[in-house]
């Protein structure tokens, strides 16, 4: 799993907004690093990271939820992008749930047909039609096919998903309303991502 990215930039003699500021644009910097890859399937390790940093920027954003809620005018967006990067997440996530489930439903296939192989603690081989369960070999051959079809459609959401922020510009906006806050905080902007 990649490390969180460390803080840098925080100043305790600045209001939380801004630091506030700092800490959101540094997680959504660590989010948008993977969207080099979001375009290819089989990039499995960078959309599992991509989810880790998504789930470190939601919590984030929900960590402060309650102070640009209570002390901007700015809690409704906020919560609004919040939302979106969970919706982010839950998609990712199930990405990734496929991934590592098919795997594992594979090799138990696997271990199941290469028991009707080989020799007898006799050393005679192994002969018979009853020595591989082919019912259950059939269904997690099923069970696969099921899970790598809803992937097929998660990824497709997703990508989706993601096309339709970025139209909107919703983590530039993001961004925006992060620095209108510290800056009604009468904190200085923070130079940061603007993507």
């Amino acid at each position: 799993m990649a490390k969180a990215q460390p803080i840098l930039g925080l100043d305790v003699h600045e209001p939380i907004l801004a630091n506030s500021c700092v800490i959101i644009e540094t997680r959504l910097g660590e989010m948008l690093n993977f969207e080099p890859y979001i375009d290819n399937v089989d990039r499995v390790n960078e959309l599992h990271q991509m989810r880790i940093a998504a789930k470190r920027l939601r919590y984030t954003m929900e960590i402060f939820q309650p102070l640009y809620t209570n002390h901007t005018p700015f809690g409704k967006e906020f919560g609004k992008a919040t939302d979106q990067v969970k919706a982010l997440q839950e998609h990712l996530g199930e990405i990734h749930d496929a991934d590592v489930l098919v795997p594992r439903l594979e090799e138990h296939m696997s271990r199941l047909l290469e028991s009707g192989h080989g020799k007898t603690k006799k050393g005679e081989l192994k002969t018979g039609v009853h020595l591989v369960d082919l019912e259950a070999c059939q269904g997690l051959l099923t069970l696969c096919k099921q899970v790598r079809d809803e992937r097929v459609d998660r990824y497709r959401r997703f990508l989706n998903a993601w096309a339709d922020l970025r139209e909107k510009q919703v983590f530039h906006n993001l961004v925006e309303m992060l620095n209108r806050a510290a800056d009604t905080a009468g904190a200085t902007t923070v130079a940061g991502v603007t993507g």
